[in-house]
């Protein structure tokens, strides 16, 4: 994937208003830059901007596999029990494409001792496996269990690390078969820890005799990585028992749907989040599902144990990820386009714990349960990943390509009941490059560290290859006295 040449990237990962912005700045700053460079100026008295407390100034680019340079991006953040950042990415080259993890310390260096011997805190997927298994393999998800192994989901493979990512532990493809082929979970694209031995993994699943339509779909793989033949082990709503999964089919008049998130309540329950495409053609819907600790549909969530909601005000792309928040609601970031006059921005939605649009949620203009916003002279603005605070406060992540072809990754921040939060960076949005000078940045994925900072992750072009980007990000802590030892709490309307 190349960042800078790939026109459908301009049309997939652009976020942000950056004339807007410069207007707001002037009177610091003459160039039409970026709003981190505003930074300086404020002595971080706002948030929103590179932490340079943080290695090199609050950013980094690198390449995923520093033994093959390739071009590279990262998509994920996970955070470890020990504090350290968890990346995983995509190194690609003109004939194949290949995962790499690598682990940054809570200071943003990476941890010599995990991946490969060499130190650079970084192994790529090939080196667990063949190269001939390899080709092609993008990398989707990845898990931590709780004895500090790793599992990831590829295109073509679900693979699972020893601690530290120093060795293969264990191998599968990227396709189960349930029941003896009365159907299948393929393409996993989120993965869950239920236990300390189960993994659960989502993706698309499919009725043998029903090829034409992707579903919902969920497997629970044992210790060893094989199907768990104990989970779904009840008739669905076809009559069909399986054995290791679980299929659902959220809606009749959808032509195909895609999960893109996957998630365990404490109380075990599992929540299936992702994208409904209709036969018709018209707009996408956020759908979810949810099931037992079994995989048994749990008919109490939403309509009989599904939801599916559509945005009245326009349409909703087809990119974007979904957080749960403390209080198990399913708060979804995407991008939307309005009917009325073709804006595109950041849209944010949020279903409540009984799987129902929190109509609670959301601003004027969007409608109830929605959350949009856009910036006119940003003609590219997608929503990619979200996070939630101690506070509550919901971070949105994208790019912005702006009127004259530059891309920055942004940042927006909500309050918690859905409003912007003008009080972020410049009028509630952040943009920036994790290279000073880069045309092109993109934003995938965003997390907060054990500090309660966010962590930026996504890709840059540098020179003649592209590099993964990650950044730390100032921000306003919040805490409810000035003993605690980490924020948590607010008052409305920063959180709901």
């Amino acid at each position: 994937m190349r960042l800078k040449s790939t026109a459908s990237f301009a049309q997939r990962f652009v976020n942000v208003n950056l004339r807007q912005f410069v207007a707001r700045c002037t009177a610091l700053m003459r160039l039409p830059a970026l709003l981190f460079a505003c930074a300086a100026q404020h002595a971080y008295a706002t948030d929103g901007y590179f932490d340079t407390s943080w290695v090199g100034g609050g950013r980094i680019a690198f390449e995923g596999d520093v033994n093959d340079p390739s071009d590279s991006y990262a998509t994920g953040i996970a955070l470890d029990s020990g504090g350290n950042l968890l990346l995983l990415g995509t190194a690609s080259t003109a004939t194949s494409a290949y995962p790499w993890l690598g682990q940054l310390q809570a200071n943003g260096q990476f941890v010599p001792s995990f991946g490969a011997a060499d130190g650079t805190g970084r192994i790529n997927g090939c080196s667990y496996y063949s190269v001939q298994l390899c080709n092609y393999d993008y990398a989707n998800a990845v898990a931590i269990q709780p004895d500090g192994r790793y599992v990831v989901a590829t295109s073509h493979h679900v693979f699972r690390t020893t601690a530290k990512a120093l060795a293969l532990d264990t191998l599968e493809g990227n396709a189960f078969v349930v029941n003896d082929a009365a159907g299948s979970v393929t393409a996993t694209s989120a993965l869950a820890i239920q236990s300390a031995t189960k993994v659960l993994a989502a993706g698309a699943g499919r009725y043998s005799s029903v090829v034409d339509k992707s579903l919902f779909g969920v497997v629970r793989l044992g210790s060893d990585l094989a199907l768990d033949p104990s989970f779904g082990a009840m008739k669905d709503a076809q009559q069909t028992t399986f054995a290791g999964g679980a299929l659902v089919d959220i809606s009749a008049g959808d032509a195909g749907e895609v999960v893109q998130s996957i998630f365990v309540r404490p109380d075990g329950r599992i929540v299936l989040e992702g994208l409904g495409y209709p036969a018709d053609g018209s707009t996408n819907y956020v759908e979810a599902a949810r099931f037992s600790a079994d995989g048994l549909l749990d008919t109490a969530y939403g309509n009989n144990g599904v939801a599916k909601v559509a945005w009245s005000y326009g349409s909703i792309y087809d990119v974007g990820a979904a957080v749960m928040d403390s209080a198990g609601r399913i708060v979804v970031a995407t991008t939307g386009i309005t009917s009325a006059f073709g804006v595109r921005g950041m849209l944010v939605t949020r279903l409540d714990a009984s799987g129902s649009l929190d109509t609670s949620f959301g601003d004027a203009f969007a409608g109830p349960g929605f959350s949009f916003n856009s910036n006119a002279q940003c003609p590219y603005l997608y929503g990619n990943g979200a996070a939630v605070d101690s506070a509550g406060r919901i971070l949105v992540v994208g790019s912005c390509m702006t009127s004259s072809g530059t891309t920055y990754f942004a940042i927006e921040r909500l309050r918690g009941d859905g409003t912007l939060d003008t009080s972020f960076g410049a009028s509630g949005f952040s943009l920036g490059a994790y290279v000073t000078g880069n045309t092109v940045n993109v934003g995938y994925s965003i997390a907060l560290d054990a500090s309660g900072r966010p962590i930026v992750a996504g890709g840059t072009g540098v020179s003649a290859l592209d590099h993964a980007g990650v950044a730390r990000i100032t921000y306003d802590l919040i805490f409810t006295d000035a003993f605690e030892a980490a924020p948590r709490g607010c008052s409305p309307p920063d959180c709901n």
